[in-house]
């Protein structure tokens, strides 16, 4: 008789792109006219000045979320949340990154500007202006089924975390962030 083991795993990747903003408008004569969902897809067209890219840990609450929903009796507000928010934080690792309810040092968030579902990976992006962010040494992101200010709400939690070099923010730079959620057989 053999044994089949079984499982979902969770790998995430986060990648942080820095762009030089004279750059992009030097590239985009429209730039500063460009919505922000224009800015983003055309910073995929241009090198970043530094690329840095982490894995993170999913959170206890994300876990939790999977099988709570796999009861199908499961009628809570928080059996129906998606990963619509980013977070950006100053506060670097904790040994307990995946029980927090936020981010050790949270400065910073906002809706997603894309959020890809591909099937068995889950891809949500940020876009930080040169107006936005300014003055953070930000070194932590976090995704969140809504925004963080209500952590409060039952249906508001975060989902993962992640650490990364700190990037000091100023008003010449542009920030992206891809965080990828990737499921698979283990």
């Amino acid at each position: 008789m053999s044994e089949i083991n079984s499982g979902i795993g969770v790998e995430g990747i986060v990648t942080a792109n820095l762009y030089d903003t004279d750059t992009l408008r030097k590239e985009y004569s429209n730039w500063d006219k460009m919505s922000r969902s224009e800015k983003y897809n055309a910073t995929k067209n241009i090198d970043p000045v530094e690329t840095d890219t982490v894995y993170n840990v999913t959170t206890v609450a994300m876990h939790e979320y999977f099988v709570d929903n796999l009861n199908p009796n499961n009628t809570n507000a928080e059996a129906n949340v998606s990963a619509t928010w980013i977070a950006l934080g100053t506060g670097g690792p904790s040994p307990d990154d995946n029980t927090q309810a936020d981010l050790n040092n949270r400065q910073y968030s906002e809706e997603a500007d894309s959020i890809a579902d591909n099937n068995d990976e889950l891809i949500v992006s940020a876009f930080l202006e040169a107006g936005t962010g300014n003055g953070n040494d930000f070194n932590e992101i976090g995704i969140f089924t809504g925004d963080p200010d209500n952590l409060s709400n039952a249906d508001v939690f975060k989902l993962n975390h992640a650490t990364f070099s700190a990037i000091s923010k100023d008003s010449t730079q542009t920030l992206t962030f891809d965080v990828s959620l990737i499921f698979q057989d283990v």
